[in-house]
């Protein structure tokens, strides 16, 4: 989230719009190929795509206070910039496949971010979903593999969840941070993958708990869902000096996990 924000007032929306039309979208396969030669067999690229309209004006562009009281003062013309902010998004995802050509990448992340009570069902339907499904579909026509960023409380906003079709969760927060158990997750969108991060809070406590913890995630993954469409990320920042303890915690955890 910004510090400070470009938009203050309605009336600096139409200098964005300009901005908007007048950007122009390229592929850029270098920067890929670059990180893919650096990280030769210890990892692979993780592509960003930019975020859907609602979650890129009140992250990068409107503080949220002031861009709820603009939703509700100027509704005709914040339909229209995020209107303007899709087309962009949508841009985005025919510059990746073009990309994809002369790069080597097989997945995507978009940075969402999504938070269930910062957005809503109906805002959550109208401005993410559709430019999931979209992207996705066009995506998977390329080989490629789409993952969004919903870290947040999802129970409100889960039945709209269900009705997208983006492949998985990318830094999926489950409880006790938020309010969607692992075993929720992965029993319900069976389809998607689930990359999960490991609760922030947890980093925190003793390394037995850490451990249980993993554990606990691990095995609700193979009980209630496919495990092979679930790891564990650290994905959110961690707590200051904790990851000496709860790295080697976790990956102790993972390793015994999946031992015969």
């Amino acid at each position: 989230v910004a510090s400070e924000y470009y938009i203050k007032r309605i009336e600096d929306y139409p200098i964005l719009l300009a901005f908007l039309k007048d950007m122009t979208v390229k592929p850029y396969p270098e920067a890929i190929n670059k990180i893919v030669d650096t990280l030769g067999q210890q990892g692979l690229p993780q592509v960003s795509m930019p975020r859907t309209p609602y979650q890129s004006l009140w992250i990068e562009w409107v503080k949220m206070d002031d861009f709820g009281l603009h939703l509700a003062d100027e509704p005709e013309l914040m339909d229209k910039v995020m209107v303007a902010l899709g087309e962009h998004f949508i841009k985005c995802v025919h510059a990746t496949v073009e990309t994809r050509k002369n790069a080597e990448f097989y997945h995507v992340t978009i940075g969402d971010n999504v938070h269930a009570p910062l957005i809503g069902p109906a805002m959550f339907e109208k401005w993410c979903m559709p430019y999931y499904n979209e992207a996705s579909e066009i995506l998977a026509d390329a080989g490629i593999v789409m993952f969004c960023h919903l870290d947040g409380d999802l129970q409100s906003i889960a039945d709209v969840v269900d009705r997208c079709t983006f492949h998985g969760f990318d830094s999926f927060a489950p409880t006790p941070d938020n309010d969607t158990t692992v075993a929720e997750a992965v029993s319900r969108w069976k389809d998607k993958f689930i990359w999960a991060n490991f609760p922030s809070s947890v980093h925190l406590e003793s390394e037995d708990v850490i451990y249980r913890t993993a554990r606990q995630m691990l095995a609700d993954a193979r009980e209630y869902g496919d495990p092979k469409k679930f790891w564990i990320q650290f994905s959110e920042n961690l707590p200051p000096n904790m990851w000496r303890k709860s790295i080697p915690a976790v990956n102790r955890a993972i390793l015994e996990h999946g031992s015969p």
